[in-house]
């Protein structure tokens, strides 16, 4: 019989600890008018437990999604907000508020022709939008950037063409590439360094050069770079792997302080999901000081 209260005790403790966990809320479908995009934009967002019910401030993490997805991604693929609760309820991270914004195929930059600028509208509309309409720490040090593949790259050239706006990157299996990589790829598709169909001779331009990771950070003082903080994680067989290999030789030469992580993996959601666990935990550990 004391076995069997034991057991029982057991049990009803398993329950409770199952559905005393605080989970907050993911909105879908919320839309800004983008006067610099021309265009309806959507995000969604994560508020964290107890936001409805306090008046306390979050830091921001803007998590962008990859190459063909779109803002739902982080959610319906790689469990984002399932992550931040566990770690929240574990007390590992303090809670923030995610930010998932809809990049298309912009690779969130400004495009050559000037016609499609993300970059700005990230930065002059959708950051001043949510610091106004949801209570955030609006100030760089409790501001992140992070994502996967082409968002991967994204989250390196914002942070680095924006170090007074971002203080943490986080980039998954970043989409990072050498200028022999763009001069030798069959790239005949319009992306945003070059028009469709540029001839591999031509390709290494002004504006290329200018959203270049390695260009950026070879010409950039190490001193404008050191306050950064920078988190790269790519899977021993990606595609990926020698490029995001290299920017971590590239920022040892500079001596410029990261973290750099190859687990076994592939460029695939699974690799992401189990990422995104200690990729918060960086993020949170700069927010807090630690």
């Amino acid at each position: 019989m004391k076995s069997f209260y034991s057991f029982l005790f057991s049990y009803l403790f398993v329950i409770y600890q199952l559905f005393s966990q605080n989970t907050g809320k993911v909105i879908e479908n919320q839309v800004i008018i983008s006067k610099i995009m021309g265009k309806t934009m959507k995000h969604s967002i994560y508020l964290p437990h107890g936001y409805d019910i306090s008046s306390r401030y979050y830091p921001v993490v803007y998590l962008l999604h990859g190459y063909s997805d779109d803002e739902t991604a982080w959610v319906q693929f790689g469990s984002a907000h399932y992550a931040a609760d566990q770690l929240i309820n574990k007390g590992e991270i303090n809670p923030m508020i995610i930010i998932m914004p809809d990049g298309a195929l912009t690779w969130y930059i400004n495009s050559h022709d000037s016609k499609v600028n993300y970059m700005d509208y990230l930065t002059k509309e959708l950051i001043p939008y949510i610091d106004k309409t949801y209570r955030t720490k609006a100030s760089k040090e409790y501001r992140a950037i992070a994502g996967l593949s082409m968002g991967g790259y994204g989250a390196i050239i914002n942070i680095l063409k924006n170090p007074h706006i971002f203080s943490t990157c986080v980039a998954f299996s970043a989409a990072v590439w050498t200028d022999d990589d763009i001069t030798s790829k069959n790239i005949d598709y319009e992306v945003p360094w070059f028009a469709k169909n540029t001839p591999p001779n031509e390709r290494l331009n002004k504006h290329w050069k200018a959203h270049s990771i390695f260009e950026i950070i070879n010409s950039t003082p190490a001193d404008s770079l050191i306050k950064l903080r920078l988190y790269i994680d790519c899977g021993d067989k990606d595609f990926l792997t020698t490029g995001n290999a290299k920017l971590h030789i590239a920022l040892r030469e500079k001596n410029i302080n990261h973290e750099y992580r190859v687990r076994h993996g592939w460029h695939n959601w699974n690799y992401w999901q189990s990422g995104i666990y200690d990729g918060l935990k960086y993020i949170a550990q700069g927010f807090d000081r630690r």
